[in-house]
C-alpha cells in the first residue's frame, strides 16, 4: 500500500502489508467494527515547509475561499461510530523533515510500534495503548496508558532514555547565540491531556528529568559556554493551562560555566539571547520609530508565582571568569562549587549556602537568604573569602591606579542586601603585603601618590584593613555596583593624600579630631603641654608606630608679637617668687626692670 503526493520525491505512506480482520459493517446502525488491524513494515513522511504548512494538507484538495451557499439544515442522521478491537502496528518508521528553520530539522522515528485495544469513536470509550520507539536511533521511548478519541483524552505513563539534545538546534538557531554540542536527555513519569470541553486543552506531567552530558559553546568564538555531567529534576509537576510549576528537588553535578566581560565592556550572557534586531537583520532599534508593545498574555511569559523549587543542590561545579575588557587580560577560576539553596516560592525566601575555593587555594564562603522568584528580587547575604592572591589583579590595579601588583593578599566579608529594589550593602576589606611593582603609564589610572596612601593605611603588620559601605536604589540608571565602590576606593585614597591626619585620627582614635592632630598648639612663650596635647602626642606615636613605612617631619612656628609677650609674662612668673624675698630693697618698678631684663 502506497500513497504519494505530486511533486514530493518520496511517498507520504507506504505499508509492506496492511490487514484487516474480522471486520463488519452496518449502513443502518452507521458502526463498522474491526476486529484486528494489523500493519508491518511501513515507512511514513512528514515534511513542513519554509512557509509552516504539513504536506498533509495537501491530501484533501482545498476549498474555495468563497463561503458555499447556505442550505436548509436537515434533521441530525447521527455519526458513524468506528469500534477496533485490536490495533497492532510493528517495523513503521517516520521520518520527520521539518524546513520551517533556516536549518532544516530533521527527526527520525525507527522501531515504531503500536499495540492498542478497545478504541472507539464512542463517547468516552476508553482504550488501552502500549506505543514504543527509537528517537533518531539512538533513543528509546515507551508510553502505556489510556486514550479515548471523543472527546481526546489520555494518560500515559511515560518512559524516554537518551533522547539526543542536538538534534533540536536548528529550533533555536534564530533565537540564540550558542550551539549544542552534546546532552541526552529523560524521563520517567505520568502525562495526561484533556481537550474536553471549549476552553483551552489541559496537559500535566508528572515525574522526573534528567540531562547528562550537556555541553555548549559560543557561537562565534567556539569556546565552552556551558556543560555539566549531571542534571536532574526531581518530582516535577507541571500544568499547562493554567500554568504551574513545581519542582521538588534540582541536582547539579560536576558543571562549568564560562563568564566573559568583552571587549566592548558586556558579559557574553547578555548576548546569549539573539536580538530581534538579529533576526531580522533590521537596523538597530535607537534608529527605528518607538512601537507600542503589545499587551503581555498567559502564552507571552509564566507567573513568577506559579513556580516553586523545593531545593537546589549543586556539587563539583567550576565558574571560569575572564575580563578581555582590560588590557592586559583577567582570568579567574573559581573551583570545587558546591552547596545548596534550600525551597524557593515567589512569597519565601530560601536559604543560600555555597563553598568553592578562587584557583583551587582561597576559600570563598556565600550564606543567606535569596529569592529569584519574588516579583522584585530579595537578596540578604554574606559573602567571605580570604587569602586571595593579588598579583593576578595586576591588570586593574595597572589601569586604575598606575602600578602593578607584586605581591599582597586580599580578604573581605560583605554583606549585601537588596530588598523593595533598593540596595545596602557593607564591605570590609582586609589588603595584606600588598605591594605595588614599578610605575606603568596609565591614561586612566589616577593622579593620586597611591603609595603614600597605602604607607598611610598599611599598618606595621602589612594590613591595610578598610570598611566601603554601598547604598543605592536599583531603578536609578546611574547606579552601578562596581562603579560605586570604585569611587570610594579613589575618594578613600585622596582621603589619605589630602587629610592624612584626619585618617590617623579616625584609624587610632584618641579623642582628636584629623585636624587637630595635624599640630601641637602651645600657649605664647610656654612649652609645657597640657592633658588633651599629651592625648594628641599619643595617638600619634600609636599611629607612627603602626605605620612604620610613614616619617613625620615637625616643623616649628613662632609669632614674634604674640611670643614676645607670652615670654616676658613667663619671665615675670619665673622671677617674681625669688624677687619677693627682697620685697624691702626693690620698688615695684625695679622688679619689673629686672624681670624684663632677664628676657
Amino acid at each position: 500500500m502506497r500513497l504519494e503526493l505530486a511533486g514530493q520525491p518520496q511517498p507520504l505512506w507506504r505499508v509492506t502489508s496492511l490487514a484487516i480482520k474480522d471486520g463488519a459493517i452496518d449502513v443502518a446502525k452507521k458502526t463498522i467494527v474491526i476486529g484486528s488491524l494489523e500493519g508491518k513494515e511501513g515507512n511514513g513522511y512528514i515534511q513542513r515547509d519554509t512557509d509552516g504548512k504539513l504536506n498533509l494538507a495537501r491530501i484533501t484538495k482545498a476549498q474555495p475561499s468563497a463561503p458555499a451557499p447556505a442550505r436548509p439544515a436537515k434533521p441530525s442522521e447521527g455519526e458513524w461510530r468506528i469500534d477496533a478491537k485490536q490495533i497492532l502496528l510493528e517495523r513503521f518508521r517516520i521520518n520527520v523533515d521539518d524546513r520551517s528553520n533556516a536549518k532544516p530539522a530533521k527527526i527520525n522515528v525507527s522501531d515504531l510500534s503500536v499495540r492498542g485495544e478497545n478504541f472507539s469513536t464512542a463517547k468516552n470509550q476508553r482504550g488501552k495503548a502500549t506505543i514504543r520507539a527509537r528517537i533518531n536511533d539512538k533513543g528509546m521511548l515507551r508510553l502505556v496508558g489510556t486514550a479515548t478519541v471523543n472527546p481526546v483524552n489520555a494518560k500515559f505513563v511515560v518512559d524516554a532514555q537518551d533522547l539526543d539534545l542536538i538534534s533540536v538546534q536548528p529550533y533555536l538557531d534564530d533565537r540564540v547565540n550558542f550551539l549544542l554540542t552534546g546532552g541526552r536527555a529523560g524521563t520517567k513519569g505520568e502525562f495526561t491531556f484533556d481537550a474536553a470541553g471549549t476552553g483551552p486543552a489541559k496537559m500535566n506531567y508528572q515525574g522526573a528529568v534528567q540531562v547528562a552530558d550537556f555541553g555548549a559553546v559560543e557561537r562565534d568564538s567556539q569556546q565552552d559556554l556551558l556543560k555539566w555531567k549531571s542534571l536532574g529534576l526531581d518530582a516535577l509537576q507541571f500544568d499547562l493551562e493554567p500554568f504551574q510549576l513545581r519542582i521538588g528537588e534540582i541536582n547539579l553535578t560536576e558543571f562549568y560555566s564560562r563568564l566573559i566581560l568583552g571587549a566592548d565592556g558586556k558579559i557574553n550572557l547578555q548576548k546569549l539571547a539573539v536580538q530581534k534586531e538579529e533576526q531580522k537583520g533590521e537596523p538597530p532599534a535607537q534608529d527605528k520609530p518607538a512601537e507600542t508593545p503589545a499587551a503581555t498574555t498567559a502564552s507571552d511569559a509564566a507567573e513568577p508565582k506559579a513556580i516553586t523549587i523545593g531545593k537546589i543542590n549543586l556539587k563539583d561545579g567550576n565558574i571560569q571568569f575572564s575580563d578581555f575588557f582590560i588590557k592586559p587580560n583577567y582570568s579567574a577560576n573559581l573551583t570545587t562549587v558546591q552547596g545548596a539553596i534550600s525551597e524557593l516560592k515567589p512569597e519565601v525566601p530560601g536559604d543560600l549556602d555555597l563553598q568553592a575555593r578562587l584557583d583551587n587555594a582561597a576559600p570563598v564562603e556565600i550564606k543567606g537568604k535569596i529569592n529569584p522568584l519574588s516579583k522584585d528580587l530579595f537578596l540578604d547575604i554574606i559573602a567571605d573569602a580570604k587569602e586571595i592572591e593579588l598579583n593576578p589583579m595586576s591588570p586593574y590595579s595597572v589601569k586604575y591606579v598606575g602600578y602593578g601588583i607584586e605581591r599582597g593578599k586580599l580578604s573581605f566579608n560583605v554583606k549585601y542586601k537588596v530588598e523593595n529594589r533598593k540596595l545596602s550593602a557593607e564591605n570590609k576589606i582586609i589588603l595584606n603585603q600588598l605591594t605595588f611593582g614599578e610605575k606603568v603609564e596609565s591614561p586612566t589610572a589616577t593622579k593620586l601618590p597611591v603609595l603614600l596612601a597605602v604607607a598611610l593605611m598599611k599598618d606595621r603588620n602589612g594590613v591595610i584593613d578598610v570598611d566601603l559601605p554601598i547604598s543605592g536604589s536599583l531603578d536609578d540608571p546611574q547606579f552601578s555596583v562596581g562603579g560605586i565602590v570604585l569611587r570610594l576606593i579613589i575618594n578613600l585614597i585622596t582621603r589619605a593624600v589630602t587629610a592624612p591626619f584626619s585618617l590617623l585620627a579616625s584609624a587610632f582614635g584618641g579623642g582628636s579630631s584629623g585636624e587637630e592632630l595635624s599640630y601641637i598648639e602651645f600657649d605664647n612663650g610656654r612649652a609645657n603641654l597640657d592633658e588633651p596635647d599629651r592625648a594628641k602626642i599619643a595617638t600619634l606615636a600609636k599611629a607612627l608606630n603602626n605605620r612604620p613605612a610613614l616619617s613625620l617631619e615637625i616643623i616649628g612656628r613662632a609669632d614674634p608679637l604674640s611670643d614676645l609677650d607670652g615670654l616676658k609674662r613667663v619671665g615675670i612668673e619665673r622671677n617674681w617668687p625669688a624677687r619677693a624675698k627682697h620685697r624691702g630693697q626693690w620698688t615695684m618698678f625695679k622688679l619689673l626692670r629686672a624681670s624684663i631684663r632677664a628676657i
